[in-house]
Formats: structure tokens, sequence, C-alpha cells
């Protein structure tokens, strides 16, 4: 399945999912350098339901034959992380990104600044 594909599934699905403000595939699969065995990485800002995601990630892993890797923080979280340039977020940041939730600039989401 192309990547827009992949998309909006996630976008059918990511409201039931609970309060999710910033959502957005990010790795390999976003820069479209996945191979076939390659999984899916999903961050999402927000609070999560999280046994109604794993059962929906559950049930796209099966339907797209890929793992689909996780990440959930909450917004305090993310411009923490993002103030104290953690590593891990810059990189994620710097890459390219598929955008689920949220048409804004990923620096200053939650922030009230439009892209």
């Amino acid at each position: 399945m192309k990547t827009e594909g992949v998309a909006k599934l996630f976008k059918e699905n990511v409201e039931k999912w609970g309060q999710i403000s910033l959502a957005f595939i990010y790795g390999s699969f976003a820069s479209k350098k996945a191979s076939p065995d390659s999984d899916i990485d999903i961050f999402m800002m927000g609070t999560v339901n999280e046994d109604v995601l794993i059962r929906d990630l559950s049930s796209l892993e099966r339907k797209l034959s890929r793992e689909i890797n996780y990440i959930i923080v909450s917004k305090g979280e993310y411009h923490e992380k993002i103030d104290n340039d953690d590593p891990f977020v810059k990189e994620i940041l710097r890459e390219q990104k598929i955008m689920i939730i949220g048409e804004m600039d990923v620096k200053s989401a939650g922030r009230g600044r439009l892209h």
C-alpha cells in the first residue's frame, strides 16, 4: 500500500484513540526508504486510550502486513523535550513526516502558532 493509503487508514481511526492534537508517521516509511519488512513509526501528542489504540493498531498491522510502533507524549512532555533539545525529538523533527493530525509546524504544535 502506498504512503497516502496508509496515512488515510490512520486518519480514519485516530479520533477513536483519544484526544490527540498532533500525530505523524516518521522514519523509513515516511521518507519512502522502507523495505517490504520495514515497520511504521507513529508519533502522537495527547492523551490516548491505549486499549483501543492497541486493538486498532493490531488490526492495522494485519491489514498492512507491517509492525506499527508508536510513541505517545503529553503536550507538556513534547514541549519540554523540544525546549531541552532532546536528541530523539530533534531527529524526528528533521525527518520527513506524513501528517495524520495537525497541519501545524510540529515544533510549535500546541502553542497556537500555525505553520
